[in-house]
């Protein structure tokens, strides 16, 4: 859920933490682990710092059935 700036919500079973919204950035952290994204157009751009090694991927709409 977003309410202005603020996201809350959950990542599984895990609740989101410190959830910010600005512009076209996103920052949340679940657990010991903090994840930034970005909108670029059509995808999202995250990363996230997993067990001390730093991960990156992207997000895209996909089809639906």
């Amino acid at each position: 859920m977003q309410r202005f700036q603020i996201v809350s919500g959950t990542l599984g079973r895990h609740r989101i933490e410190s959830g910010r919204l600005r512009g076209e950035e996103i920052a949340f952290t679940v657990g010991a682990t903090t994840y930034r994204g970005r909108v670029d157009r059509d995808r999202m751009r995250v990363s996230a710092k997993l067990a001390g090694k730093l991960v990156e991927w992207t997000a895209r709409p996909g089809l639906r059935p």
